[in-house]
């Protein structure tokens, strides 16, 4: 009996001890994906603030576990934090991104003024989304790196 209470001690202890660190998603919103590519299957869509542990590494992409809840899937580093990022707040979740970036409404209006950015382009690319039955569609077609043709 003391065997079997020391092994589930021990078991617990090493689901807690050895967890990975955690991460916050700092981008509006991404997709976890069902593998380590970009165009992997979405399994999940998380938002902004999003905590996440992290369960592997395999180059910049991160194995990870939506905290509280029984959902894993893969993202890239690029679009994680280990900074704990806080969502109480008035902004919403895409003023607060950009602001996580540097960018301001300020910043953003003088770009306007000078000319150098088209922020309406940039507007619609955000709005824009692709079906993953398509993006592996066109990886398979056009024969890319991972295609299977």
């Amino acid at each position: 009996m003391k065997k079997r209470l020391f092994i589930a001690a021990m078991l617990i202890c090493g689901a807690f001890c050895f967890a990975g660190p955690n991460v916050f998603l700092k981008e509006k919103k991404a997709d976890l994906y069902s593998s380590y590519k970009w165009y992997g299957y979405s399994v999940a869509k998380i938002a902004y603030g999003t905590e996440l542990v992290v369960l592997e590494e395999n180059g910049s992409w991160l194995h990870v576990k939506m905290r509280g809840k029984d959902v894993e899937g893969w993202i890239n580093v690029s679009k994680v934090t280990e900074r704990k990022i806080s969502t109480s707040s008035s902004a919403d979740a895409r003023e607060i991104a950009l602001a996580g970036k540097g960018f301001s409404e300020e910043v953003e209006n003088l770009y306007s003024r000078s000319g150098k950015g088209d922020f309406d382009a940039v507007d619609q690319v955000e709005r824009s989304s692709a079906d993953f039955g398509e993006i592996r569609s066109f990886i398979a077609e056009g024969c890319l790196k991972g295609g299977s043709k």
